[in-house]
């Protein structure tokens, strides 16, 4: 299952594998203020854990996060420089993470069988 969200230029996307999440972010360089020297994206699950914390030169971040609870966490990323940081650019994200169902019970198979010179031959019931 595969979820991808934009918001304020910032894209996120992420892959579900149970309470295992594939975190994929990208984003637009700033067009204002000094000069970048690196990213910083964080990401925070429902609790409030970091689950993905990554420093990057480019404008790509990714990660797995392990044993992610449900529920609603975000992403931020903050431009960094000289001349200090951005302010962060947030984007949130739900993780609904529903079991399938169990295993059907009482599975039976009745066979009614027969020899019938020399071969047995047996028929569902």
């Amino acid at each position: 299952m595969r979820y991808a969200v934009l918001l304020a230029g910032f894209l996120l996307s992420c892959t579900l594998h149970a309470a295992t999440v594939d975190f994929s972010l990208s984003w637009d360089a700033p067009i204002t203020g000094g000069p970048v020297t690196d990213y910083r994206a964080v990401c925070t699950d429902s609790a409030g854990a970091t689950v993905l914390d990554a420093v990057t030169a480019g404008t790509t971040a990714t990660g797995t996060a392990f044993d992610v609870p449900p529920g609603a966490g975000s992403c931020s990323v903050v431009a960094r420089g000289p001349g200090g940081e951005s302010d962060a650019v947030v984007a949130g994200w739900s993780l609904d993470v529903t079991a399938p169902p169990g295993s059907p019970t009482n599975f039976t198979i009745t066979l009614n069988c027969s020899v019938v010179d020399g071969s047995v031959s047996c028929e569902q019931v």
